[in-house]
């Protein structure tokens, strides 16, 4: 399924490129960041700022700037995850520190959120101050989130409620940050702001599972990473947890077995899905995310005409049935 908002994209990729040209020298720290920045990626989180601001009838210009903030903050939680996790892939090109190194890539992690931090001081609205605590808030609770991850690296007693809260942080506080952005920019109402910011709370759950199920389901190259990583790294992912808790002893048995493999294959994952599909984890997965979205929607319904919620929700549905 393709990305949409095309328009909206193109703008946002003009932006970065825009802001990063005033950021030069060293040629050292600047170029792996403006590597990092013309990668590509979905641009979720820019977008949703930009679709929440024009929901409460901000304009796309009026946007821009906060939004690429966010982006720069993600790609700078990406460049640090991917040296913490010894992911070699990202976008479907080598990873900072191993184009690079591990020195070089901190630090372009550490220069792009100050970047982030500049480009969202340009943004000269009336709720700026709001704006940044929170951003504030959405930098320490994905640092608390990413704490979680790797704290429950070490523990085989990992609860889903437990894995919740940490997907909670680690992935969804940057998207509903950003719904919040976009209604704090466009002036939203209280009640507004609360919605939107629970729409993308929503959501941003919805689409850690479904990176937990395409790490099974997907490919190498539909993925533009190497599928498999969390299960080399053995984090606990939604798929681990709900297979160890629900399998019955025989199919339970056949699981342990795949999960020994040190470094797994996509021939290994597709044995693996297989496993999932017969013991309904994958179904269970699924149904998640559709619940989860589905709530997100009812959200929306809330505070917002027909016509002020549709490109929201054809976001939503893109996120629901994306392939990568």
């Amino acid at each position: 399924m393709d990305i949409p908002f095309g328009e909206i994209r193109s703008a946002v990729e003009e932006r970065i490129q825009t802001l990063l040209s005033g950021f030069s020298h060293p040629a050292s720290l600047y170029e792996p960041i403006r590597y990092v920045m013309s990668g590509g990626g979905k641009r979720v989180r820019p977008l949703l700022v930009i679709l929440a601001a024009q929901s409460l009838e901000a304009s796309i210009e009026e946007a821009l700037n906060p939004a690429v903030a966010v982006e720069m903050l993600h790609n700078f939680t990406l460049v640090h995850d991917d040296i913490m996790d010894r992911d070699d892939t990202r976008r479907g090109r080598p990873t900072v520190h191993v184009r690079w190194d591990d020195g070089t890539a901190i630090l372009a992690g550490d220069a792009l959120l100050g970047v982030a931090y500049d480009v969202l001081s340009r943004y000269d609205g009336p709720r700026l101050g709001e704006m940044v605590r929170t951003f504030n808030a959405g930098v320490i609770e994905v640092c608390e989130g990413q704490a979680m991850d790797k704290e429950f690296e070490g523990r085989n007693d990992v609860r889903l409620e437990e894995y919740d809260r940490m997907i909670a942080l680690k992935t969804g506080k940057l998207i509903s940050m950003s719904a919040r952005m976009g209604a704090l920019l466009a002036n939203g109402n209280d009640a507004q702001v609360k919605a939107l910011e629970r729409f993308g709370a929503l959501l941003g759950r919805a689409f850690q599972i479904q990176d937990d199920l395409l790490d099974f389901t997907s490919t190498t190259s539909e993925l533009g990473k190497r599928v498999g990583s969390d299960l080399a790294m053995q984090k606990s992912t939604f798929v681990t947890l709900t297979a160890r808790d629900t399998f019955a002893p025989a199919l339970q048995e056949r699981w342990r077995k795949l999960m020994l493999t040190e470094t797994p294959d996509e021939h290994l994952l597709a044995e693996m899905g297989s496993v999932l599909q017969e013991g309904g984890v994958l179904a269970a997965g699924e149904s998640q995310v559709e619940a989860l979205t589905n709530q997100a929607l009812a959200v929306l319904d809330e505070i917002l005409t027909e016509e002020r919620r549709e490109d929201l929700r054809r976001f939503a549905f893109w996120i629901l049935h994306r392939k990568y």
